[in-house]
C-alpha cells in the first residue's frame, strides 16, 4: 500500500477569503529570538476528500467515531474524536478554532519552502529533534488499495504486553488527564495501523517483535482511534492537547 504523507504546521487564522479558503499565519521559531510569522493561503477545497488525489495539498478536518466530520469547537480539549486540520471549518467561524494545526502534504511543504515562505528552521515550529515529537506531527493517507483515502495519525505508544501474532496491548501518551488505554492493536490489520514510517530514519516504530516496556510510534487508523476514544485533535508541540 502506498501513502500520502502530511506534516504539521502551527498556525493561526488571519483573514477570511471565502467559504473554503482563508489566510493563515504560520508560527516559525528559529531559536535566535526572531519569531517569524509568514502567511499563506489555506484552501480547503484542496483537502483530502474534497480535491482530486493529484491536487490534494491539505489533510481534512477529522472524524467522529461514526465517521462523520468533526464539528468546530472553541476548545480543542472538548473534541470527542480524532482531528487533523483544526482551523475552521470556515463557514462556522468565528465559532470554529482560530489557533491549531494545519497538515500539508510533503510536496506542498517543499513548494512552500522553495517559494521562500518558510526557511529550513520551520520544523522547529512543530517539534523538537526527537522521534517522540516527529511522530505526532505526521499523518498518512492510504493512496491505493481497499483503504484508499483512510487516514492514519501518529501516536507515541508503550507496549504493555506482546500477545503474539502481531497483536500488542499498548498505552498511548495523550497528555495529562487523558485516557491512556491499554488498547489492543493488531499490527497486521490496516484497519488498525499503517505499515509505514513517514518520518524514516531516526524514528522507532513498534513491531511484532516489540516487548513490554518498549516505546515507539504507531500510525493508527483514525476511525479505529476514535472508536477507542483516543483524544483529538492532534496539535503540534507547543499548542497543548
Amino acid at each position: 500500500m502506498e501513502y500520502l504523507v502530511f506534516r504539521a504546521l502551527s498556525a493561526a487564522f488571519h483573514s477570511y477569503k471565502s467559504d473554503t479558503s482563508c489566510e493563515i499565519v504560520v508560527f516559525v521559531d528559529d531559536y535566535s529570538g526572531a519569531h517569524k510569522r509568514p502567511r499563506t493561503t489555506l484552501d480547503m477545497s484542496l483537502a483530502l476528500g474534497a480535491a482530486t488525489w493529484a491536487t490534494i495539498k491539505f489533510d481534512a478536518r477529522g472524524i467522529q467515531p461514526d465517521g462523520s466530520p468533526l464539528p468546530p469547537y472553541d476548545s480543542p480539549a472538548s473534541v470527542n474524536g480524532v482531528g487533523i486540520t483544526t482551523l475552521g471549518p470556515l463557514p462556522q467561524l468565528p465559532g470554529g478554532q482560530y489557533l491549531g494545526a494545519v497538515y500539508v502534504t510533503e510536496a506542498h511543504w517543499a513548494a512552500l519552502a522553495a517559494s521562500k515562505h518558510f526557511d529550513d528552521k520551520l520544523w522547529t515550529s512543530v517539534c523538537a529533534p526527537s522521534f517522540v515529537y516527529q511522530t505526532i506531527a505526521y499523518s498518512d493517507a492510504a493512496a491505493n488499495g481497499g483503504y484508499r483515502g483512510r487516514r492514519y495519525a501518529g501516536f507515541l505508544a508503550t507496549v504493555e504486553a506482546n500477545q503474539g501474532g502481531g497483536i500488542l496491548s499498548v498505552t498511548i501518551d495523550q497528555g495529562p488527564n487523558a485516557p491512556s488505554g491499554p488498547w489492543r492493536i493488531d499490527l497486521n490489520d490496516p484497519g488498525h495501523v499503517a505499515k509505514h514510517n513517514p518520518v524514516g530514519a531516526g524514528e522507532f516504530v513498534l513491531t511484532g517483535a516489540s516487548q513490554k516496556g518498549d516505546s515507539g510510534a504507531l500510525y493508527i487508523e483514525l476511525h479505529h482511534a476514535a472508536e477507542l476514544q483516543m483524544i483529538g485533535p492532534k496539535l503540534p508541540i507547543g499548542m497543548g492537547y
